[in-house]
């Protein structure tokens, strides 16, 4: 199973009508804290992330559900993505 995960996408609710410069955070499915992977992330419309390197979170448990969520620098309060999950 999978120990790192790249993101190349986020997946909003309702698409931006403009590029979105976004904080993505993951954390173990039984955590109660987030913890930051990467800030200042550009990411189109279609949302697409377009910085190189695309973020990446490494160092993960095997065998394990972690959630990973993206929020909006740039509206207040603050607007959070759905919620995704992966399993590593």
């Amino acid at each position: 199973m999978a120990t790192e995960v790249t993101i190349s996408k986020i997946n909003w609710g309702n698409s931006p009508a403009s590029a979105q410069i976004v904080t993505i955070e993951y954390k173990l499915w039984s955590s109660s804290s987030w913890t930051v992977v990467d800030s200042g992330v550009n990411v189109n419309t279609d949302g697409d992330i377009t910085d190189s390197p695309l973020p990446s979170v490494s160092g993960l448990t095997p065998n394990e559900l972690y959630y990973i969520r993206a929020y909006n620098e740039c509206s207040s309060p603050l607007e959070y993505s759905p919620i995704e999950t992966f399993n590593t």
